[in-house]
C-alpha cells in the first residue's frame, strides 16, 4: 500500500468517525427528551428490558464484521452515555473498586455512571435507602438473598467475571424511584 493510499483511507476513516459522532449526538439528544418524559411520568431512567430489546434487535440485523460481543460492548457504552445524558445515574457497589460488584456495575451500566463505593452490602442498601444511589449492585449469593424493606430487584443476570468464571449479580433500587 502506498503512502498516498494510506492517507486516502485515513481521510475516509475521519469522515466515517465524524458521521458516527453526529449520529451518537443526535441519539443522545433524543434520549434526553425521553429521559425528561420518563421523569415527568415518574418512570426510572434505567429500563433493562428496553435496553435488551435494543441490543437484540441490533444483533438480529447485523451482518458483520462487528461481532455480537462487539455489539454488546459498543452499544452498551452508547446506551450508558445516552442514559446519563439527562442526569448521571448513581450506582452503589460493595468495596473494593475492583470487586465483582463494581465489575458487574460496569458490565450492566457502562462507564457513564457515577459509581459509589460502599462498605459491604449493608452500605449498598443504606445508599439506596437514603437516596445517595439510584441503583445498587450486589453479587448474588448461592442461597436466596433477603433484602431490607423498601428495596426491589430490577434485574438478575450473570456476567463473565474473573478468570472467565460466570458471576451472578443483582441490580436493586429503592421502591418509588
Amino acid at each position: 500500500m502506498s503512502e498516498k493510499e494510506l492517507q486516502r483511507l485515513r481521510r475516509e476513516i475521519n469522515r466515517i468517525d465524524a458521521g458516527i459522532l453526529s449520529l451518537v449526538n443526535r441519539r443522545m439528544k433524543t434520549s434526553a427528551r425521553i429521559g425528561e418524559r420518563k421523569r415527568k411520568l415518574g418512570l426510572p431512567p434505567y429500563d433493562p428490558v428496553r435496553e435488551r430489546e435494543i441490543i437484540t434487535r441490533l444483533k438480529s440485523r447485523h451482518s458483520g464484521p462487528l461481532s455480537a460481543p462487539g455489539i454488546d460492548l459498543v452499544f452498551g457504552e452508547i446506551l450508558s452515555a445516552c442514559r446519563s445524558a439527562f442526569r448521571p445515574i448513581r450506582v452503589a457497589y460493595a468495596r473494593p473498586e475492583q470487586s465483582p460488584g463494581h465489575a458487574a456495575g460496569v458490565f450492566n451500566f457502562g462507564r457513564s455512571v457515577r459509581f459509589l463505593a460502599c462498605p459491604g452490602k449493608s452500605g449498598v442498601y443504606r445508599a439506596l435507602q437514603t437516596g445517595r444511589a439510584d441503583y445498587g449492585m450486589i453479587t448474588a449469593p448461592s442461597k436466596k438473598p433477603g433484602f431490607p424493606p423498601g428495596l426491589i430487584v430490577v434485574k438478575k443476570e450473570t456476567f463473565p467475571g474473573r478468570a472467565g468464571k460466570k458471576e451472578r449479580f443483582i441490580v436493586l433500587r429503592a421502591k418509588g424511584e
